[in-house]
């Protein structure tokens, strides 16, 4: 009988064992699909077959009788980024503030007419970003632009300037990525993003989540092995924060 009872006992232990791990399952897969069905460490997944980015620079020892000032385009260096977005944000990077003019531009391919040409501040070294006025002509799907960051040496003499140039595209949102960005916190959106493969909307997401305290942390680690995957070199420099 005392054989008996233990085993009634081992028994209760196990099934209740099994209801309370079970009761964790219930329980941990909602708050997991909370905080994001995706991975905390995803990989950019450009699309199969990208086109080749087309980045270019030049001078970036300085002007004449200027300091020395590097620019970094925050894009991948080895295909052409796309965004989502008719008005899209431009990041870069730049190493000193500069006594020259910085210039930004932005040209459809195989227009001549710029779609922007506008000068910017420059406050503090680092971090740059700049997000397409809705006044102006937006990206249409499908199509590809050239975007440009220049410090004017000499405005007569465009060739002396410094300047990073790279290329991006418009490509629309798929019912997936839709449903996966809809009602979702900026950090979630940016994972989705980066996982479909649209470079430039995630990096903009990402400012927006390191906004909030709770995913200021995860936005800069997010933002620092993105830059890190697709071969920034000036990645460490880079700090969202």
């Amino acid at each position: 009988m005392f054989n008996s009872m233990l085993l009634s006992k081992r028994t209760a232990f196990s099934l209740g064992f099994v209801l309370w791990a079970g009761f964790l399952t219930v329980v941990m897969e909602p708050l997991s699909a909370m905080s994001g069905t995706f991975s905390s460490s995803p990989a950019y997944k450009p699309t199969p077959r990208p086109q080749p980015q087309r980045t270019e620079g030049g001078g970036s020892r300085g002007c004449l009788n200027t300091e020395s000032v590097a620019l970094q385009l925050l894009v991948p260096k080895d295909h052409t980024a796309f965004t989502s977005s008719a008005y899209p944000t431009l990041s870069w990077y730049i190493s000193a503030v500069p006594s020259i003019p910085l210039e930004l531009s932005l040209v459809e391919e195989g227009v001549a007419e710029p779609i922007l040409v506008k000068q910017l501040p420059v406050k503090n070294a680092g971090l740059m970003k700049f997000k397409l006025d809705e006044d102006t002509a937006g990206l249409e799907v499908g199509k590809q632009y050239r975007w440009t960051v220049s410090l004017i040496c000499n405005p007569s003499r465009p060739s002396q300037s410094i300047y990073a140039r790279a290329w991006l595209e418009r490509v629309p949102v798929s019912k997936d990525v839709a449903k996966k960005i809809a009602n979702r916190s900026a950090y979630d959106k940016a994972l989705a993003y980066i996982q479909a493969g649209i470079w430039y909307d995630a990096i903009a997401v990402i400012y927006e989540s390191q906004l909030t305290d709770s995913d200021a942390v995860l936005a800069s680690n997010l933002f620092q092995k993105l830059l890190q995957q697709v071969g920034i070199a000036e990645a460490g420099a880079i700090k969202l924060l």
